[in-house]
């Protein structure tokens, strides 16, 4: 991008003849893109203030015109352009960014003064404690420091003439008339997914999604992926087997267990069931503190797909966590969707069920006439190389017959307690072994060719520093011997002045202190006499 402009990056976008003028002001254009969620940011300095209005429009139609889920442009001005002026426009971000932000500088009184802004405001002080746990002011910080360079002190405070001028009224009549425009919204779009006829082979997709979709996503662990197989109530799916055969519908309706592989909802979809095993099972009371959101994941051996439910009743949740907890098999029916967050759309797409059944997982089995010893098994103590834990692999060994297991990880021997405490509870014999390491992690005394004997005559020496720079740090002792055929021939020692005090911590570590060496010769006169005296070249 060295050397474009603004409507050169966005070749695409035509803006009118106003954004064009201050678009091609910019300089120091400065990219940051995200592929896989196509998402852009645009950071560049500008000469002279833009309106937030203006960058928020362009913004838009920018995403508009490349299919992007978030574009951001990020200001960059001179200094002696931040003013009382500016603050509108400043609020006006913060409300865009802030957590807790949106919605409360319908009325206030800025200040600026030197390096403090001060916003005074109506609220009590309840409201002023939860913009502060926000970071209301952090975020305002954080914004006059991002487009201006400035370090600026932001203090909130409340104003008792602003309050009684204030009608906390018309701010909760807005508020209910949000609430009721989400809750509109919210059912809009449940009924818009439940209409859609979405499967594998059609297209419904918004067209954000649909871009999403053709994103490179590793789905299958094992390579291509086939279909579910059902014979005599076993369903085999990814590397699982279940008995689907008498299932337990506990919440919904009976439906058909004919489940799609994990791996092929990979786009929104509708009326589909899927089967697994439940991990990470997790209950979550929501903000107003009546209902129960349900989150866990599912996975067939192969793929994981995160399933959730919004608004339980407590009694339902509490019905459910009976039946539905880590490792539980269940099959699900319900649709698949792209969740959004703060405009930016999620590349996976998380179920949300209607009807779940409780099934049974059929574990793997051991049929050799002769049962293995496995002799090199790694637990979750040799990180990174492998998820069993050591007891966990004990109890697999004794469920499949074996009448031993090893236990070798690799450079420790952590896991032999909780693999002892198993194998005395199943009696099960473990051997206990380790995957080890042969190094050489001594230091060298020697370096470069030589061809001597240690019968020759050499001289190791010694010094003691103020510390670890050889730059910035000064020598305050040399020790030396020389030895031949095994032998101490001479020996020499010397305290050398620094010409700087030793820090505390290397008083400590050597215990040579700054009155120890006050007297003492300086380096430069140390090294001529030390180096030739011992056969060193100087």
């Amino acid at each position: 991008m060295a050397g474009k402009n603004l409507l050169q990056i966005f070749e695409k976008y035509q803006p009118g003849e106003q954004n064009a003028a201050w678009m091609l002001t910019a300089t120091d254009i400065r990219l940051r893109a995200d592929k896989e969620r196509r998402m852009i940011e645009v950071s560049a300095a500008f000469p002279a203030l833009i309106e937030k209005r203006v960058l928020y429009t362009v913004e838009a139609e920018i995403a508009k015109a490349y299919q992007l889920t978030h574009v951001r442009i990020l200001p960059r001005y001179p200094a002696a352009l931040f003013d009382q002026r500016y603050i509108p426009e400043l609020l006006e971000e913060t409300q865009r960014v802030g957590i807790v932000a949106r919605g409360f500088f319908h009325s206030y009184r800025a200040r600026l003064e030197g390096d403090k802004l001060t916003i005074e405001m109506p609220y009590a002080n309840e409201s002023l404690l939860l913009m502060e746990a926000g970071q209301t002011p952090t975020v305002i910080e954080g914004i006059i420091r991002s487009e201006f360079g400035l370090s600026c002190k932001v203090e909130l405070c409340h104003s008792p003439e602003l309050a009684a001028e204030y009608s906390f009224a018309d701010t909760e009549a807005e508020l209910a008339e949000w609430d009721v425009k989400l809750q509109q919204s919210s059912k809009e779009y449940e009924n818009r997914a439940a209409s859609r006829s979405i499967g594998p082979s059609e297209s419904a997709m918004t067209a954000s999604s649909a871009e999403l979709s053709n994103a490179h996503r590793t789905m299958s662990l094992l390579g291509e992926i086939g279909d579910a197989v059902i014979e005599d109530g076993i369903c085999r799916i990814g590397s699982r087997k279940f008995d689907i055969s008498s299932p337990d519908f506990i919440s919904g309706a009976p439906f058909e267990i004919k489940p799609v592989p994990l791996a092929r909802v990979d786009r929104q979809m509708r009326n589909v069931v899927i089967i697994g095993e439940v991990f990470g099972y997790t209950q979550d009371t929501n903000r107003a503190g009546d209902k129960i959101n349900v989150n866990f994941g599912i996975t067939d051996g192969n793929t994981s797909i995160m399933v959730k439910k919004f608004s339980l009743d407590p009694e339902d949740a509490k019905t459910l966590s009976a039946s539905v907890r880590d490792g539980a098999a269940l099959a699900l029916k319900g649709y698949a969707k792209h969740d959004t967050h703060k405009d930016m759309v999620d590349v996976d797409v998380t179920f949300y069920y209607s009807d779940i059944a409780v099934v049974k997982k059929i574990d793997r089995v051991d049929n050799a006439p002769v049962k293995r010893v496995e002799l090199h098994l790694h637990t979750t103590m040799s990180n990174m190389d492998a998820l069993i834990p050591p007891d966990k692999a004990v109890a697999m060994a004794k469920k499949w017959g074996h009448p031993a297991v090893a236990i070798t990880d690799h450079g420790n021997v952590q896991g032999y307690q909780d693999a002892m405490l198993a194998s005395e509870k199943l009696e099960q014999k473990v051997i206990y072994g380790m995957e080890a390491y042969f190094v050489n992690d001594t230091a060298s005394a020697l370096s470069g060719d030589y061809k001597g004997s240690f019968d020759d005559e050499f001289v190791v020496f010694d010094i003691e520093t103020t510390g670890l720079s050889n730059e910035n740090c000064g020598i305050t002792e040399i020790g030396a011997v020389k030895v031949k055929n095994g032998e101490v021939l001479e020996r020499y020692n010397t305290f050398v002045n620094p010409e700087m005090p030793i820090p505390q911590d290397i008083v400590e570590l050597t215990g040579i202190t700054d009155d120890m060496v006050k007297d003492a010769r300086v380096i430069a006169q140390v090294l001529p006499e030390f180096l030739p005296l011992w056969g060193i070249g100087f």
